[in-house]
């Protein structure tokens, strides 16, 4: 990922994003998914965080509002050991509370765990 790309992710995950362990919890009641999201009314902006983190594509969201000026929402998201990665990718570049979560949930997805758990032993 080029800096500015990298830099630009940052900013806009660090106002927008969240970081997340989610999904089925196992016998041990530990996460099983883990993902990196953002939504926005804005679809081109969604479309740039789209192509620097290479997801599949920008969704559309359901709205569960009423009234007359409910604007569309969008959605990408990043899964699995993509997740992981951006986020290993990110962290140094976000703010505490952003940092938090990024270790909330690569603390409480157990394939994540697991995976650390194995490298440490090597």
């Amino acid at each position: 990922m080029k800096i500015e790309d990298l830099n630009w992710l940052a900013g806009y995950l660090e106002g927008e994003g969240t970081f997340n362990a989610s999904g089925a919890k196992n016998v041990d009641g530990e996460y099983t998914s883990i993902c990196v999201q953002v939504s926005s009314t804005d679809e081109d902006v969604l479309e740039r965080a789209r192509g620097i983190v290479g997801a599949k594509r920008v969704f559309p969201v359901k709205s569960s509002g009423k009234g007359y000026n409910i604007k569309q929402m969008y959605r990408v998201q990043v899964t699995g050991d993509d997740a992981v990665n951006l986020m290993m990718e990110l962290f140094s570049h976000m703010g505490a509370r952003r940092k938090q979560q990024i270790k909330s949930a690569l603390l409480n997805c157990a394939r994540v765990r697991k995976a650390i758990e194995e490298r440490l032993r090597k």
